[in-house]
């Protein structure tokens, strides 16, 4: 029923705006003009994927609040307008944020998505201002609860769901998701059931339930067929890319991500910063070549852009690709920039993933102690957040720095390869896994034929088994 009312709405207002223009806009038909320019603008950028169409919607929008003068409508205008430049991978105006929430009319009966305020909000998450956005969710929350007014609480719940997410507060996440369920069950309403989905997904996959984590992300599948939605599909993409890369599941990690490295190519970095994970698929598989290719690309937008998460995000993955290509020392630099950036940015989730990174690496160049030191960070910060998969992998590679093999023992590294390469796993494979080259895999395999005393992959499953 949601998705017949979208097209509706989508349909009716421009023959709306036609009737308009037939017989030519006066005072009163600016504002009425305005306001449906603003409602298809946000129908057709959140709920139908047109964010090209939504552009000019913006455009007209606040052409006619500009001529119109009425300073709450232009408010609503230029909020929009910065969000579709946003989704349009254009760089931010916070000016223009500054003046849409001074003249913003609070007054005024309007959707929630189309307040500065919220807009504002939204701008602020996307572009990992946590702090502000968190204090402008969490005002607008308790001001809803306040006033009685709870038909649009679920939405509030659903993005503070994300933003505890990226702080690493999984179990404020976690709650804020049921949360926001409840209130769509409330209301009834599929669109916001469908985003309360989503993001219960994302925090799943965070933690590392991978059965929960996939029943979600089937449901909002789902959803979005009847729905005819095409935004909470990026986040499906997201949690899923997340789940499978915590599992080591490369391939089913860029199957995944793929969407978002056809998004690059094409032009832009996307609305959400969820790339980074596309990339880490690429490099685990071996397609190094077409990693860099894309890597570069989205650098580059995001210098451009001035979006400091997109390029503390590449500056992981270009380490990750460094190290699978043996320049361990020029990982190692890209590395210690990542984490400081993330620790200053305080998305604690990435600054544990790149700890653990930063710790591979270390690990690889025989600086057991400083590897250490990233592992156990990385692994306390896991915990202290719930993420039980990357916990495991944390503790794993914590495990691979502290042993120490017997004359004629596998060590903790050559038992990994050889436990990959006795799952199947091809040694391009088990180099994208570890994160090293095919050649470092293969003076692994041939240390451990020597120590088991086999002559061929196939030999190997029966030999540790015994």
């Amino acid at each position: 029923m949601e998705g017949l009312l979208v097209d509706l709405a989508a349909h009716g207002g421009q023959q709306a705006l036609g009737a308009i223009e037939q017989r030519g806009v006066g005072l009163d038909d600016r504002a009425l003009a305005s306001a449906i320019e603003l409602l298809l603008c946000y129908v057709r950028c959140h709920h139908l994927g047109d964010v090209a169409r939504a552009d000019l919607h913006a455009d007209h929008a606040l052409a006619h609040a500009t001529a119109l003068g009425d300073d709450g409508l232009l408010a609503e205008a230029l909020a929009m307008r910065v969000m579709i430049d946003f989704m349009r991978a254009r760089r931010v105006d916070w000016s223009m944020v500054e003046r849409a929430l001074a003249g913003e009319d609070s007054g005024r009966l309007l959707s929630l998505q189309l307040r500065p305020t919220v807009l504002a909000a939204q701008l602020e998450l996307s572009n990992a201002r946590l702090a502000d956005a968190r204090a402008r969710l969490t005002a607008l929350r308790a001001k809803l609860v306040d006033s009685g007014d709870v038909s649009e609480l679920a939405l509030v719940d659903a993005w503070l769901a994300w933003l505890e997410t990226l702080a690493g507060d999984l179990t404020a996440a976690a709650a804020h998701a049921d949360e926001a369920l409840h209130q769509a069950a409330l209301s009834d309403s599929e669109w916001d059931r469908t985003w309360a989905l989503t993001q219960r997904a994302f925090v799943r996959a965070h933690i590392g339930d991978a059965a929960g984590a996939r029943d979600d992300c089937a449901a909002v599948n789902e959803a979005c067929e009847t729905l005819g939605a095409y935004e909470p599909m990026l986040w499906v993409a997201s949690a899923l890319g997340v789940l499978e890369l915590s599992l080591g599941n490369a391939g089913a990690a860029w199957d995944a991500m793929r969407v978002f490295a056809e998004r690059i190519e094409a032009g832009g970095v996307g609305p959400v910063g969820f790339a980074p994970e596309a990339f880490e698929a690429l490099i685990a598989l071996g397609e190094h070549d077409t990693a860099s290719r894309v890597l570069e690309r989205f650098e580059e937008r995001g210098r451009e852009l001035e979006r400091d998460w997109v390029l503390a995000g590449a500056a992981r993955c270009r380490g990750l690709l460094h190290a699978a290509r043996g320049d361990l020392e020029g990982a190692q630099e890209l590395l210690d920039h990542a984490v400081a950036e993330h620790e200053r940015l305080e998305l604690r989730f990435a600054l544990a993933r790149t700890l653990l990174a930063q710790g591979q690496v270390r690990r690889r160049r025989r600086e057991k102690r400083l590897a250490r030191d990233s592992l156990e960070r990385a692994l306390a910060l896991f915990e202290q957040m719930g993420a039980r998969l990357w916990a495991e992998r944390a503790r794993a590679e914590l495990t691979r720095v502290a042993s120490r093999a017997a004359p004629g023992e596998l060590t903790a590294a050559e038992r990994r390869v050889v436990e990959l390469a006795a799952g199947g796993r091809s040694n391009k494979e088990i180099a994208g896994d570890l994160f090293v080259s095919v050649h470092t895999v293969e003076a692994h395999l041939s240390h451990a034929y020597a120590k088991l005393g086999v002559r061929k992959r196939s030999q190997l499953a029966a030999r540790l088994r015994d």
